[in-house]
């Protein structure tokens, strides 16, 4: 079922264009580009952050191994 594009940003309810906002289709939620350019500057500082010289994030992906929880004695 195809949901109508909303015409408000979900955050602010300003007016929402495409050619500067953004929206989330699978849950049809469409953002301002005044709310949305924040939102990334912020979200790409906190996931390219290095703690102690390694990527937190390409770490914590690959540190998981299925299989051996409980640890073996």
């Amino acid at each position: 079922m195809e949901t109508a594009t909303p015409t408000n940003c979900f955050r602010c309810g300003g007016p929402y264009h495409p050619a500067s906002g953004h929206l989330f289709r699978e849950i049809g939620v469409a953002y301002c580009g005044g709310c949305y350019r924040p939102f990334m500057a912020w979200y790409k500082s906190h996931t390219r952050r290095k703690w102690g010289g390694a990527d937190f994030y390409a770490e914590a992906a690959t540190s998981i191994r299925a299989g051996i929880f409980p640890a073996p004695a």
